[in-house]
């Protein structure tokens, strides 16, 4: 597994230069007390990233408004991605949709993947990997 969650680069102090999401309301998780949203069942650690977006080892993920891809999972496990959650268990999540599910390896950086407006495996991603701040 190459990709981790973020931690504090989901900070809402942070300003939108800064801040890996653009924006600001949502958890961070710099230690294990701050892991109650989602639970540590439902937030993974440690995930497959694509060969292709493979940059720093951060995921980076900008939950609304534009939903697109910054770094893109892994899909090399038949249509799948390899993700290690706090609670210590793991899974291979299936892509339905066609990013990141059918998505090619074409050997060089790439980063900023487009929806085709298919949502429904960014929403998981997220749900997985962030919730927002309660205010």
């Amino acid at each position: 597994m190459n990709g981790f969650i973020e931690g504090g680069l989901y900070d809402p102090a942070m300003d939108m230069q800064t801040s890996s999401i653009h924006g600001r309301g949502w958890r961070k998780y710099d230690k294990l007390s701050h892991m109650v949203a989602p639970s540590p069942s439902n937030l993974w650690i440690f995930s497959d990233e694509h060969p292709d977006s493979i940059n720093n080892g951060g995921f980076v993920l900008y939950p609304l408004p534009s939903r697109t891809w910054r770094n893109l999972p892994a899909n090399y496990h038949n249509g799948g991605c390899g993700y290690a959650f706090a609670d210590g268990h793991a899974l291979t999540k299936k892509w339905a949709d066609p990013v990141p599910k059918d998505e090619p390896v074409l050997k060089r950086m790439r980063l900023d993947y487009s929806n085709a407006g298919k949502f429904k495996d960014y929403n998981w991603v997220i749900e997985h990997s962030t919730a927002l701040l309660q205010r």
